[in-house]
């Protein structure tokens, strides 16, 4: 099979019934409707049977899964996608795909050592909610806007402004089409929440809280000054993603109406190959594997010096599996 061909934007809606069973994922339409400017490939712009579409570190896998696809697929990761990403400092990526390719992902990815794992769609309908009354002690609360740019004294202002260029192609871009809100206490910015994909009356949200600020009603301040103001502008559904691991996520999107929609498999890795190996390493840890966690942790060892937290987890494989063995 020959390499994957870039698809002419004009052509985007010949494979929108290919990704159709993993639409929930706003990203997808986002990037058929042209809003994310990232390139979509196919294996045939006439009748396409195959699409890949990416959006920053999330890949879109669609299409009737078939083994001939299999060459063409690993041959883009390693010839294109790998060496952007590590040129572009992306650190990590998932990949979705349609049911029946999960057969076929170890051999598309063939010397990446990709992990599963599970992830949890919710949905907002404004005709649901009902606004929680959060209380923020100590902190204010500021649109994500030119104003808030503009200012010199905020620290962690980098962190909002590449977010904003997340899934927009600039600030001017997100300040058009998308808004959010932050949580600012003492001269840093310690939480923010923002619109994310923006299509027609639906959008989703991202949200993140400084480690040292957790626990405290930023995370559900910040998305219901969000969902306030989608609602406000007519959109009527909004989503939210997060891993099935993610215990406070999944807590605080609950606290704000939302409802599990969807339940999904993801694969997930990282560009670089010694964290990669390191992660899987945790990933066996924390699942009670101590014994395999040690092989990946001690295969990462022999690429280098390994981080702080690293070596920590290793040492603690490596105890439990002596334990184990006493």
């Amino acid at each position: 099979m020959h390499d994957l061909i870039e698809l002419p934007q004009e052509a985007n809606e010949k494979v929108r019934p290919l990704l159709a069973p993993i639409a929930y994922n706003l990203a997808i339409d986002s990037a058929l409707s042209g809003l994310s400017p990232e390139p979509i490939f196919v294996d045939n712009t006439l009748d396409p049977q195959l699409v890949l579409a990416r959006i920053q570190s999330r890949l879109f896998l669609g299409g009737q899964a078939e083994k001939a696809f299999v060459p063409a697929l690993k041959q883009f990761f390693l010839q294109r996608f790998y060496p952007q990403a590590a040129a572009s400092g992306l650190e990590g990526y998932t990949l979705h795909y349609v049911p029946g390719w999960e057969a076929y992902i170890d051999e598309i990815l063939d010397g990446k050592h990709p992990m599963r794992g599970i992830r949890h769609y919710y949905s907002l309908e404004i005709g649901s909610w009902t606004r929680p009354l959060p209380q923020l002690v100590g902190y204010e609360l500021h649109p994500v806007d030119a104003t808030l740019l503009a200012r010199t004294d905020l620290e962690h202002l980098e962190g909002v402004v590449q977010e904003m260029q997340s899934e927009r192609p600039s600030v001017e871009d997100f300040l058009a089409k998308s808004f959010g809100f932050c949580a600012v206490k003492e001269g840093a910015i310690v939480a923010w929440c923002m619109s994310e994909y923006n299509v027609d009356n639906h959008c989703e949200i991202g949200i993140w809280t400084e480690q040292n600020h957790r626990r405290r009603g930023l995370a559900l301040a910040t998305a219901t000054a969000v969902i306030d103001h989608a609602f406000n502008r007519g959109i009527s559904q909004i989503g939210w993603h997060c891993w099935a691991s993610n215990a406070p996520s999944i807590a605080t999107a609950r606290s704000l109406g939302f409802t599990l929609a969807v339940t999904h498999p993801v694969t997930f890795a990282y560009i670089d190959q010694q964290l990669n190996l390191a992660v899987n390493g945790n990933v066996c840890l924390e699942a009670g594997e101590v014994q395999q966690a040690l092989v990946w942790f001690e295969r990462a060892s022999a690429q280098g010096e390994l981080p702080a937290w690293a070596n920590e987890r290793m040492a603690l494989a490596r105890e439990l599996t002596e334990q184990s063995q006493g």
